[in-house]
């Protein structure tokens, strides 16, 4: 819930040498608000000291603005606050930047139900694992416009948002049904990324790269290590204490590079794209293992190159032969467009199933009541004394006489049904014009409603069954069909959007359609 749920406050806790919190922040983006993520890397005790990223990332998130699927900085601040350290050296930069949803690595997870069957995790079907190496390569040829590198794509550092489906009954506490975002995967985390137009400052804290990156790190490390050595050897001649006592004190500090480091840093500009996509294959190649054989093997072809050879393809780029090798043209477009049409192979036209996740799965010491009217729920009370059995005898002298009775009651209600009269036919379903009739004065209400018009509070019992009779019918043709449902529907702030067609060109005749439509109000059409 934590993941999926943004306006639920996550308290600060600590990881990889970074303190983190999430609140939501209603002033972010009126008037919907936002959840927020606030941030400060750390100097700990016996640690290494990484402030330095603090304004690393700020940098880097002024150079994302505006990207839609990268987080975004929201503000930032050079004085203590809550999340500064008592004891260390001054004040650090702290920032706070946007919630992008559920990491890839949670998704990987949670177990889950599409249909009727359970997988290990949401990627363990081949559309979903075509549908997460496209997004993908997509936001990756975004920042690679940028010249930035992430050069940290690890599965937590990619968020798949989704959203929970309102259902139309109470919802129970041992399940959550979820639609997921496909076509927005985010990236975040751009702390340790390189722009390479411009240098570093500092050596990046980098683990399980490539080939190509352990080796250009490794000539930038030695250089970092004779500059340290050769400083040290200095102040020693002239009987002064270094600033640095350790070479680990120094190499994530500005002040050393900029002093001692004679431009070493220079060299890890010569990171490019193709890190990225190691990163990437390798994660892709990870989830294809979990891929059924047998079901790949039944793949149309194109999806099976997407699930077995472009990982391979991918993880080549950061193999040792191409250390010394110039970047080419990246093939991102053509791994794109081959992916497109493993996706129209796989696309059957049927709308997606929404994702399921138990609590079961996920909460081992979660026990679910026992259903009602399996007798479990009217057990004996402790402590009250039991009724004694019958004798054995006395039962099988009551079993003809149940059976007689039986029997008999039987006998009566046969009777009684026979002399009733003929049970009225049930009223035919209504059409589909009267199901968006009663849909439109519903929504006439809603409007009216401050939850609509200025998203203030949560949707009441009445707004959260029209958000769930609105799913109902976008799953109906006939009703889907009608122009002004359709624009209804898309603006329910997402919530029934995503079952809707998206096609730019059924776009456009639907809202054609609707704009000439007789009962369009005036100023609606004005908007």
């Amino acid at each position: 819930l934590d993941a999926l749920d943004p306006t639920r406050t996550i308290q600060p806790f600590e990881h990889n040498q970074t303190k983190l919190k999430r609140e939501w922040t209603p002033s972010y983006d009126p008037p919907n608000g936002a959840a927020v993520w606030q941030k400060i890397y750390r100097k700990v005790e016996d640690g290494l000291d990484l402030r330095q990223f603090n304004e690393a990332e700020i940098i880097m998130c002024r150079a994302l603005k505006g990207l839609p699927n990268c987080y975004q900085l929201v503000t930032q601040t050079s004085t203590s606050s809550e999340l500064h350290i008592p004891g260390s050296d001054g004040p650090a930069n702290w920032f706070a930047t946007t919630h992008m949803g559920p990491t890839v690595h949670d998704w990987c997870q949670w177990p889950v139900y599409i249909g009727q069957r359970r997988y290990r995790h949401v990627f363990q079907t081949p559309i979903n694992f075509v549908r997460l190496a496209f997004a993908g390569l997509r936001v990756l040829a975004e920042i690679h416009d940028l010249q930035i590198v992430h050069a940290d794509l690890n599965p937590g550092n990619q968020c798949l948002a989704a959203r929970i489906i309102v259902p139309g009954a109470p919802p129970t506490e041992d399940r959550l049904e979820v639609s997921i975002d496909w076509k927005a995967l985010k990236l975040i985390d751009f702390g340790y990324s390189i722009q390479r137009k411009r240098t570093p400052t500092t050596l990046l804290p980098l683990s399980d790269g490539s080939p190509r990156l352990n080796a250009l790190f490794e000539r930038v490390d030695q250089a970092g290590r004779a500059a340290f050595t050769a400083l040290e050897t200095r102040l020693k001649g002239e009987h002064r204490t270094p600033v640095w006592p350790t070479y680990a004190d120094a190499c994530y500090q500005r002040n050393f590079w900029d002093r001692h480091g004679d431009r070493a840093l220079d060299e890890l500009c010569g990171l490019d794209w193709r890190e990225d996509y190691w990163r990437f294959g390798k994660l892709l190649s990870e989830i294809a293992e979990h891929l059924p054989r047998e079901v790949v093997e039944d793949s149309p072809s194109s999806v099976r190159w997407a699930i077995n050879g472009l990982p391979k393809e991918l993880q080549d780029w950061g193999k040792e032969d191409q250390v010394e090798r110039a970047a080419p043209d990246c093939p991102g477009r053509d791994y794109r467009r081959k992916l497109e049409q493993a996706l129209r192979d796989l696309d059957t036209g049927a709308p997606d199933q929404p994702v399921r996740l138990l609590r079961r799965d996920l909460d081992p010491n979660y026990r679910p009541p026992p259903p009602v009217g399996t007798g479990k729920e009217n057990r004996q009370a402790p402590g009250v004394p039991r009724t004694v059995g019958q004798p054995a005898r006395l039962k099988r002298l009551t079993r003809p006489l149940f059976a007689v009775g039986t029997l008999a009651v039987s006998a009566s209600l046969l009777v009684a049904l026979a002399h009733r009269n003929e049970s009225p036919p049930a009223p035919p379903p209504p059409t589909a014009s009267e199901l968006y009739a009663a849909w439109r004065a519903q929504t006439d209400t809603v409007e009216r409603s401050a939850w609509w018009q200025r998203n203030e509070g949560a949707p009441d019992a009445q707004q959260s069954a029209w958000i769930a009779e609105t799913q109902r019918l976008a799953e109906l043709p006939e009703v889907a069909a009608e122009p002004l449902f359709y624009l209804g529907a898309l603006a329910c702030s997402g919530r029934a959007g995503d079952r809707l067609p998206r096609d730019s060109a059924e776009c456009g005749r639907r809202y054609a359609a609707a704009l000439t439509h007789p009962q369009m109000r005036a100023t609606l059409r004005d908007e």
